[in-house]
């Protein structure tokens, strides 16, 4: 960290001045430790996450203050209140990305409720107190791990991402299937003759379509594993160890995205040439058309 008696000709306003931060070491567990014996000792590890430190010389009681984190590649992946106390202030952000999104099921799906830990990599921290920014940076390194290399530990953040993304583009493609075959029932309610028809059978084929991506057998333990648990034991699976990928997980990631594309395509199929037909129908007839969210969007929203 900066020697106090530097301060001075760092500080932002003669106000505010960033400290930096030790290197984090990636696979760092926080917590408590005891050892129970003659000598009795408690003591906590070093907390599972990234220090962001900085000095300010007065306190700041007006207006926005706040700290924003940039990954290597310049997008801000991060923002955090900031400490507005006179002195030095300590900031730390837990290094991990939200959750993954995942279709909807009545089987919980345990490792889906963590996110991945960011990358190894230089990460550029704003600290921005109204109008004023000061900025500094932060080392991300593995931690010192005998049994798996760097080269391991890439290739393992490289399957785990895939994995991560496989089933953010699941719920997505879920998304998409429900919302046709909600939207083609309830319309198809309305509508008479051949528009009828087309509507409830659009809507039996999303049904149809849906089962073999989610479980939906109810019960603690019934066995059924559809696409949407099969990426999701391989994600845990990389979640929970630090080393290379097995084959089998390599492999098997390769099985699902071959079969996510091809529910993908019969998705894109409906929503490129079944509805815009359906939609015109509809118009004339006086019912609203389908309505589907786009990705950016889905991904973007809040899970409730």
């Amino acid at each position: 960290l900066t020697p106090l008696q530097n301060l001075k000709t760092d500080m932002l306003n003669d106000n505010l001045v960033y400290l930096g931060s030790r290197p984090y070491k990636l696979g760092t567990m926080g917590g408590t430790q005891e050892f129970n014996g003659d000598d009795d000792f408690r003591g906590s590890n070093p907390p599972d996450a990234l220090s962001i430190n900085y000095y300010m010389k007065k306190r700041h009681i007006f207006g926005d203050m706040y700290v924003e984190v940039y990954n290597p590649e310049g997008e801000m992946i991060k923002k955090l209140p900031a400490g507005k106390r006179k002195g030095i202030n300590r900031v730390e952000w837990r290094m991990l990305m939200k959750k993954p999104k995942v279709p909807s099921s009545v089987q919980l799906l345990g490792w889906a409720m963590v996110g991945p830990s960011y990358p190894p990599g230089e990460y550029l921290v704003k600290i921005i107190k109204n109008k004023d920014t000061i900025q500094g940076t932060v080392t991300v390194e593995y931690d010192d791990n005998p049994h798996h290399t760097p080269a391991d530990r890439d290739e393992r953040y490289k399957y785990l991402m895939k994995a991560y993304n496989m089933l953010q583009d699941l719920a997505f493609l879920d998304n998409q299937i429900t919302a046709i075959r909600d939207q083609a029932k309830s319309k198809a309610d309305s509508a008479k003759g051949g528009l009828n028809k087309k509507l409830v059978s659009l809507s039996d084929e999303m049904a149809a379509l849906r089962l073999k991506i989610v479980a939906t057998r109810e019960g603690r333990i019934t066995g059924e594993e559809r696409l949407r648990e099969k990426i999701g034991n391989i994600y845990g699976g990389l979640l929970g160890y630090q080393g290379r990928p097995t084959q089998s997980q390599i492999d098997g990631l390769k099985e699902l995205e071959d079969e996510m594309k091809t529910y993908q395509d019969q998705v894109d199929h409906a929503v490129q040439d079944v509805l815009p037909g359906l939609n015109k129908k509809l118009e004339k007839t006086g019912l609203k058309p389908f309505k589907l969210t786009d990705k950016k969007t889905f991904l973007e929203k809040e899970s409730a």
